[in-house]
C-alpha cells in the first residue's frame, strides 16, 4: 500500500521493482487482489496486460493508522 500511495508505482509489475527484491508476480498481484477486496485500492484503469490501482480514501486511514502503530512501537 505504501508504494501505491506514493505513487511510485500503480500496477503489479513496478511493486516488484520498487520492493527491491525477488517477489513473483503471481504474489504481488494475490496482495493487490486482497487489498481490492478489503476497499483499499481499486483499479481504475485495465489494458490488455496492465492493470493500474490506486489508494481508496479507507486505505489511505488504513495506512495511516499503520504507520502511527509503527511510531508508537
Amino acid at each position: 500500500m505504501k508504494i501505491i500511495s506514493e505513487g511510485k508505482a500503480t500496477y503489479g509489475i513496478s511493486p516488484r521493482e520498487s520492493l527491491g527484491r525477488a517477489v513473483s508476480k503471481q504474489s504481488i498481484y494475490q496482495q493487490l487482489n486482497e487489498l481490492q477486496e478489503k476497499g483499499l485500492i481499486v483499479l481504475f484503469e485495465q489494458d490488455t496486460k496492465i492493470k493500474k490501482f490506486k489508494m481508496t480514501k479507507k486505505g489511505f486511514e488504513s495506512l495511516e493508522k499503520m504507520k502511527n502503530l509503527i511510531e508508537f512501537l
